[in-house]
């Protein structure tokens, strides 16, 4: 799957060491030796390194995960890596058509929506995967809900109760090489790492 000219890594991680990520940022810090330190963040934009343990049960999941590799050409090509978590949560019930939705309040309007790279999302649903970018975000205030507007209606009833919604990162490789860990002839195991490129997003 492509999504803005990019592939999407749709594998579900193996949830057995659960996912980890590092939150990086770029700042200067001054401190003259005497005074106040003075702190200058370079790009105002935080970004995340995710690690990834990626499962495979046969030989055709390893063929699978070698292409993947492959197309990265080391970490020259970048991807769109779903967060796989619940990074929003629908508040109420959204139809095939709607295009605004209703979400918990969690200041995605004035902290995160700023960000272009915090504007791309996956709706992961028990038999698809839905990728939309929010164009417009709400607050009324009420420490309740924020509304979303999404660019185009997601096709399918999203009900509230299931959906799981996370942000779509756009990241590389952190390193050229890769290595399997095998545990039979056929099933083997691989640790990815990933660095996300918040300042590439199409």
């Amino acid at each position: 799957m492509t999504y803005r000219g990019f592939d999407v890594l749709e594998v579900e991680p193996n949830w057995r060491d659960g996912l980890e990520s590092t939150y990086r940022r770029s700042w200067l810090r001054f401190d003259p030796g005497t005074g106040k330190v003075r702190v200058d963040d370079r790009t105002g934009i935080t970004a995340l390194d995710n690690s990834f343990a990626w499962f495979m049960a046969d030989r055709a999941a390893v063929a699978e995960f070698r292409a993947f590799v492959a197309a990265r050409k080391g970490a020259a090509v970048p991807f769109w890596f779903p967060s796989w978590r619940s990074d929003l949560q629908l508040r109420t019930d959204a139809a095939s058509t709607d295009t605004t939705l209703t979400i918990d309040a969690i200041g995605y309007t004035k902290y995160l929506f700023p960000q272009r790279s915090r504007r791309f999302v996956a709706f992961i649903l028990s038999d698809s995967k839905i990728y939309r970018e929010i164009v417009n975000a709400n607050d009324p205030g009420d420490g309740v809900s924020e509304t979303i507007t999404i660019d185009s209606a997601p096709g399918v009833a999203l009900p509230a109760a299931s959906t799981l919604i996370c942000f779509l990162f756009l990241c590389r490789l952190e390193s050229d090489e890769v290595k399997i860990t095998w545990h039979t002839s056929s099933v083997a195991e691989a640790s990815l790492a990933f660095r996300e490129i918040p300042r590439e997003v199409p």
